[in-house]
């Protein structure tokens, strides 16, 4: 059930990056939705596309900024 609701998710964010490609918002959201899944290697494309369409999005910055201290911490 919850793989089907994240499979579904993952379509229609897929459809929205079609339609705004430069959204850094929508990237954030995205990077989200695959920290809540635990993909963190794919949270972290994302978060670093939101900050190169937006530098200034902090919440990005700062999420990013974790996923790279956890991943010290694994290594």
């Amino acid at each position: 059930e919850n793989a089907k609701k994240l499979k579904e998710i993952f379509a229609l964010a897929k459809i929205f990056l079609e339609l705004y490609p430069k959204n850094a918002e929508l990237h954030k959201e995205i990077a989200d939705i695959y920290l809540e899944a635990g993909q963190n290697e794919k949270a972290g494309i994302f978060y670093k596309k939101a900050l190169e369409l937006d530098p200034k999005l902090e919440e990005a910055k700062r999420k990013l900024e974790e996923l790279g201290k956890e991943k010290k911490k694994l290594t």
